[in-house]
């Protein structure tokens, strides 16, 4: 662990980081660091610290934990640092603190019997998935899972005397249809966010196209004869229930209203200036589409920079590599020959774009500090489980001693 640690701290010349914070089992905050950097080649992804919070998850806070161990332990510069990404918030522990309480979920007696109650009505399915605020994607699934069990869900309230029962209106079903697509949606959108060596391009790509979607969904459900082609769990629930004119008329209203409200929070956290740097960087991912002088000027590049990308766009051999390379990794590859357009290049594609690798991090922290080991310091282990890095076991062996019956011929 203490070997891969220097061989981290070795190569962060130029890089980026993403953190997130959680609490564990133990209810220690612990901050999750990962880095990206340029090695040799091409972008390296990897673990840079496992840390508790001792004293608060407060921005201040956490920015003191992290400086320490940057500057202090490692002995590096924050100069060095070109980006820093997090889920957008000082205070990564989330809002709603508060316990959930679930009728269905609350015992185990209630779960069995709404298990036979499930396989006795012959449903597709007998559990109900949890909520968690955390768990974006569950959320679609969730619903899904909640629409596709709603008879039985009904018949077990009612059979409990619940309130709850009276929730199930048209209305409300025709709602949660609604709300199992939207959010279904969302999450094929979440998948394509995460992953391991994103770039801000590709999920540029796929943050417009879903953006454009919203606002063909909309434009349908405008027209003089809404089409619900888009959202197949409303279009079934259409054509399996008697449901009026009138309150698919006031269905169709309400997905207006929330298809408005969710492209103006695309449009706030996505704006369209940050749309234009990007289109002004197109360069970057396509710099073998400028090969004319007067293509060049629209890009606002400087001198230096045109003359570069000029020469760049004029190589055949070089369009072959860039084909058959990731952006990152050509980049790197012709910082020797073209420094300028490289430099610029690699300050824009090191930043993380998401904290899917320390939601990742999580996962793993969960299966290695249990509540039967929930005093355990689970930074060298999380080292080991996570690091990219390959120990330099020659420099490890060297400092052990090996044990006596490895040389059995040496024993007294």
């Amino acid at each position: 662990s203490t070997v891969t640690d220097e061989k981290t701290a070795q190569r962060l010349k130029c890089s980026s980081i993403h953190l997130d914070e959680s609490t564990d089992v133990s209810d220690c905050a612990t901050l999750l660091v990962y880095v990206r950097c340029v090695w040799e080649t091409e972008f390296v992804e990897d673990l840079l610290c496992c840390l508790n919070i001792p004293n608060g998850t407060k921005g201040e806070q956490i920015f003191s934990v992290l400086s320490n161990y940057v500057v202090t332990e490692c002995g590096l510069s924050w100069a060095n640092c070109k980006g820093i990404t997090s889920d957008g918030a000082a205070n990564m522990t989330g809002r709603n603190s508060e316990s959930r309480r679930q009728l269905v979920k609350t015992s185990a007696l209630n779960s069995r019997l709404f298990d036979q109650l499930c396989a006795g009505m012959g449903a597709d399915h007998t559990h109900l998935l949890f909520h968690a605020e955390v768990r974006w994607l569950s959320k679609g699934r969730g619903l899904t899972r909640i629409y596709e069990l709603r008879n039985e869900i009904h018949a077990f309230l009612l059979e409990k005397k619940s309130s709850l029962a009276e929730m199930f209106t048209e209305e409300w079903l025709f709602t949660v249809s609604y709300l199992a697509d939207i959010f279904s949606s969302l999450n094929e959108l979440c998948l394509k966010l995460q992953g391991q060596n994103d770039d801000v391009f590709q999920n540029w790509k796929h943050i417009l196209t879903f953006q454009k979607s919203l606002k063909l969904w909309l434009a349908q459900f405008r027209s003089p004869k809404p089409s619900h082609y888009m959202f197949p769990t409303v279009l079934k629930h259409i054509e399996d229930n008697d449901v009026t004119d009138t309150q698919v008329k006031h269905l169709t209203g309400l997905i207006v209203a929330h298809l408005v409200a969710l492209i103006d929070n695309f449009e706030h956290y996505f704006p369209k200036d940050r749309y234009d740097i990007l289109h002004d960087k197109r360069w970057i991912q396509h710099p073998f589409d400028f090969e004319s002088p007067e293509s060049l000027l629209e890009l606002g590049l400087t001198a230096s920079e045109e003359t570069e990308l000029l020469q760049l766009s004029s190589g055949q051999t070089l369009k072959r590599r860039h084909e058959s390379m990731t952006l990152s990794s050509f980049w790197v590859s012709i910082s020797s020959e073209y420094p300028v357009l490289s430099k610029a290049s690699i300050l824009l594609l090191i930043p993380f774009t998401t904290t899917y690798k320390c939601e990742a991090g999580f996962s793993v922290l969960t299966k290695i500090k249990t509540k039967y080991r929930n005093r355990l310091n689970a930074a060298p282990d999380m080292r080991v489980a996570l690091s990219s890095c390959t120990p330099n076991w020659d420099v490890i062996l060297k400092n052990k001693q090996a044990h006596l019956s490895h040389y059995p011929g040496k024993l007294p």
